[in-house]
C-alpha cells in the first residue's frame, strides 16, 4: 500500500499503540499532546514516531485520539488552512455521566458522536478504532485474515474512506463499511459492536442490529459491571486503587476477555 505522513493527537495509549503499528507498517508518523514533545521522549523511544507540538501534526493523514472534552481545547484554527483532501481519523467515545461533561446535542441524539467531532474542528472525519480495547488494538493485529477482529469505518467521503480501509488491513485488522458518518451513532459507546472483537460477518450484523435508544442505558450497565470486576481485582492485589485502563494494562487478555464477555452479553449474539 501507499506510504503517508500521519500524525497523531494524543498520546495515550490508542495513540502510541496506533503510532507503533504505522511505524512499523513504514509510515512517517509524529506524534503530539497537548503539553508538548518535551513529554514525550519516553513515547518516542517506545513508538519510533517523532514528537511534534501539536500544530505540527496536519500531514497526509490525521488521527485525533484524545479524551472526548479536549476536542474543544484543540488550536481553533489547527484545521483552517488544511487541504481539502486531508484524510482526519477520529477514534473519540463520548462517556457521558462517567468522564464527560454533557453535551446536549449528543444526549438529545440529533447528532452523533463523530458528527460533532467533526463539527467543532471544522473538517470532516471517518469513524474508525473507537470500538476496540488498547489491549486488543495492540496484541490482536495479525495478517492472518482468517483471526482478524473486524473495524467498523463510517464517514462520508469515499475517497478517504477507502485510504482508512487500506490502513486498517495494512496493521492487521478487517474494515467493514459502517455506512455514512450519520450512522455513526451503531459503533458508539453501548451498541452491539463495541468492543466485543467480532469477526467481519459477526460486525455486519451486530451493525444492523444496533437500536439507538438503548446505548446510554447499556452503557451504564456496562460500566456497572466493569466496576464490580475492578473492585475484585483491587481487592486481591491487596487493596490497590487502580483504574480500568491499569487494570487492563496489568491484567492484560484475562481482563481484556472479561471485559469482552460483559459487551458481548449485551447483543444477541452471546
Amino acid at each position: 500500500m501507499s506510504k503517508y505522513n500521519i500524525g497523531i493527537i494524543g498520546a495515550g495509549h490508542i495513540g502510541s499503540v496506533l503510532a507503533k503499528h504505522l511505524v512499523k507498517q513504514g509510515h512517517s508518523v509524529v506524534i503530539a499532546n497537548s503539553r508538548g514533545p518535551e513529554t514525550l521522549k519516553a513515547v518516542e523511544k517506545e513508538t519510533g514516531a517523532k514528537a511534534v507540538h501539536v500544530t505540527e501534526t496536519i500531514k497526509d493523514i490525521v488521527i485525533v485520539t484524545i479524551p472526548f472534552n479536549s476536542i474543544k481545547l484543540l488550536p481553533k484554527n489547527l484545521f483552517n488552512n488544511a487541504p481539502k483532501n486531508l484524510v482526519v481519523i477520529d477514534t473519540c467515545n463520548y462517556y457521558p455521566g462517567f468522564r464527560d461533561e454533557a453535551v446536549e446535542v449528543l444526549d438529545n441524539q440529533s447528532m452523533t458522536h463523530s458528527q460533532y467531532v467533526s463539527q467543532v474542528i471544522g473538517h470532516p472525519v471517518i469513524k474508525v478504532f473507537n470500538t476496540i480495547s488498547t489491549y486488543s488494538l495492540e496484541f490482536k493485529a495479525t495478517q492472518n485474515s482468517e483471526e482478524r477482529v473486524a473495524l467498523p469505518i463510517a464517514g462520508d467521503d469515499q475517497t478517504a474512506k477507502a485510504i482508512v480501509f487500506d490502513l486498517v488491513v495494512s496493521i492487521g485488522f478487517d474494515p467493514v463499511d459502517a455506512g455514512s458518518l450519520s450512522d455513526s451513532w451503531r459503533q458508539q459507546p453501548g451498541t452491539p459492536c463495541y468492543c466485543c472483537d467480532w469477526n467481519k460477518e459477526q460486525l455486519n450484523k451486530t451493525l444492523l442490529q444496533a437500536d439507538r435508544s438503548t446505548t446510554l442505558k447499556n452503557l451504564a450497565q456496562q460500566f456497572k459491571l466493569y466496576s464490580e470486576i475492578l473492585q475484585e481485582f483491587n481487592k486481591n492485589r491487596g487493596g490497590v486503587n487502580l483504574g480500568l485502563q491499569q487494570m487492563l494494562d496489568e491484567g492484560g487478555n484475562e481482563i481484556n476477555e472479561k471485559l469482552i464477555d460483559i459487551n458481548r452479553s449485551f447483543t444477541q449474539q452471546h
